[in-house]
């Protein structure tokens, strides 16, 4: 880890992705309040809540303006960016604190409801929040102690069987074949983009996770790949701690 690099913030600084996870972690404790959690963003926003050194920085464009409608008087349901080029991973970085709360909810429209309204808040395209479902109902997978691998398979089913009869997303699926059809696995790096785009986010994470035998070697590999690493790593890692959890195996 080097110091003082694009951002200027020492060793050890953690960012965006991991502020805004807090928040939403900090919302949940007192139960699932749409308009708190929108709250705790806005104190993060304006306020520096939940960040190392007092300061907001690395803070992506749709994110930003999501939060500013907030501060306007918006409701949470009508403050995400809607368009095509809303698509960045600012909603995915964030969401996996929501995987506790919806455990053990076994009304998939409720569990799949509540993932879309708080990717909403500051993406509301079907992608973005396709993806947050994605990423949600594979870390509930790992959650119940299943293979990173069973659990994948898993997802992929459960995740084509519910949004295929959605007629907002069944379009969408199309742009997440490499997941949920094709062999994302076999792969080369060259083949991998880690954007912030939000497909190469959970494209590059999936791939850093399954081609990899520990925590340390897939966070690692997600640095590695460059580009939007913060978030590549935060989303890889976020899966593999469940898992460790879960099967109470330690941490490399």
């Amino acid at each position: 880890m080097i110091s003082y690099g694009t951002h200027e913030q020492p060793a050890g600084t953690w960012s965006d992705d991991s502020s805004l996870t807090f928040c939403l972690g900090d919302s949940l404790c007192n139960g699932y309040y749409i308009t708190d959690i929108a709250d705790k963003m806005k104190k993060w926003y304006e306020q520096s809540y939940w960040t190392p050194h007092g300061e907001v920085f690395d803070i992506g464009r749709t994110t930003s303006e999501s939060i500013k409608n907030l501060i306007e008087g918006r409701h949470p349901s009508d403050t995400g960016g809607k368009q095509i080029n809303d698509n960045g991973n600012g909603s995915l970085m964030r969401i996996l604190p929501l995987s506790f709360y919806l455990q053990h909810v076994e009304d998939e429209e409720y569990k799949y409801q509540v993932i879309h309204d708080v990717s909403k808040i500051t993406h509301a395209h079907p992608r973005s929040i396709l993806a947050c479902s994605i990423y949600v109902e594979y870390a509930l997978l790992l959650l119940k102690g299943l293979s990173l691998q069973e659990a994948f398979n898993i997802m992929r089913n459960n995740i084509l069987n519910f949004f295929c009869r959605k007629e907002s997303f069944s379009l969408e699926l199309e742009f997440f074949k490499r997941i949920l059809i094709e062999n994302l696995m076999e792969l080369n790096e060259e083949e991998i983009n880690s954007s912030g785009y939000v497909i190469d986010t959970l494209e590059a994470s999936f791939w850093c996770l399954l081609t990899t035998n520990d925590y340390k070697s897939a966070v690692l590999k997600a640095v590695n790949l460059g580009n939007d690493t913060d978030t590549t790593a935060a989303v890889t890692g976020g899966w593999y701690i469940l898992w460790n959890s879960a099967n109470s195996h330690s941490m490399d």
